[in-house]
């Protein structure tokens, strides 16, 4: 009789779930994502840390310097794109490299089938865009939450 009732029990909160998702709706999580204002939590930073890794070597490369020495400036204000100057080398030299090694991810990507062609589309006409803000980021710039002082 209690399994009877457990098993009634479940398969109600079951179905009343999913009258309630199919009440909602689909989600797209791309817009949800979009319209969140949230802060992002400290579980979000190992997202970031391959492509800053990334980004941080191929610019070192690009200037002509070891990449502990490119992180040590950045972390002492200075943006990539002054330490590029400070080195003699164009800022476009360091642009174009990063972008290369972003189209080569993202070629890559839609290779493995992780990404979707129109979607990689898309993120290769922000690239640029993205990029000089990269270039150009002061650390100094970024704001400061509770988890990241």
């Amino acid at each position: 009789m209690n399994k009877l009732i457990a098993a009634t029990a479940v398969a109600a909160s079951v179905a009343v779930g999913g009258l309630a998702v199919a009440a909602i709706g689909p989600v797209d999580p791309v817009a949800a994502r979009a319209e969140s204002t949230a802060e992002p939590s400290p579980r979000d930073a190992h997202r970031a840390r391959p492509v800053l890794r990334g980004v941080a070597t191929t610019s070192a490369e690009a200037i002509g310097i070891p990449t502990r020495e490119l992180v040590a400036a950045y972390r002492g204000g200075q943006s990539i794109a002054e330490v590029a100057a400070d080195h003699g080398v164009e800022v476009q030299s360091v642009e174009d490299a990063l972008a290369a090694k972003a189209a080569d991810a993202i070629d890559a990507a839609v290779a493995r089938g992780d990404l979707d062609p129109d979607r990689a589309a898309r993120l290769e006409e922000r690239l640029p865009a993205a990029i000089d803000r990269v270039v150009t980021h002061h650390r100094a710039d970024r704001p400061r939450t509770a988890w990241r002082s």
